[in-house]
């Protein structure tokens, strides 16, 4: 689950529950929608679907997209960059910090 963190190191806001477009995953990717979708019907990605909408995607899904990307460009197939990005997101998790505030 991703989290952002105050200096405190309490939850301040919870990723999980924030869903993206294909095409906004698309644009925050720069990986093609067919590209997506393709890795979608393989099983690659999880989408989340409902009745009368258009699938939605995790924003975890972002991170998950750009590595695969980053491994195909390094010359992996498909099956291994996946597998080298789902073992990268488990490994170090997705806790992003941000700095403590200054009060005036």
């Amino acid at each position: 689950m991703c989290q952002l963190f105050s200096s405190e190191q309490s939850p301040i806001f919870s990723l999980k529950n924030i869903r993206i477009s294909v095409v906004e995953l698309a644009f925050a990717t720069n990986v093609s929608s067919t590209q997506i979708r393709y890795w979608t019907r393989k099983n690659y990605l999880e989408s989340i679907r409902s009745e009368h909408c258009n699938p939605k995607y995790l924003l975890i899904s972002v991170f998950k997209v750009r590595l695969i990307s980053h491994y195909l460009k390094l010359g992996y197939t498909l099956n291994a960059s996946v597998l080298k990005a789902d073992k990268q997101i488990k490994s170090k998790g997705c806790y992003l910090q941000i700095p403590p505030q200054k009060h005036c």
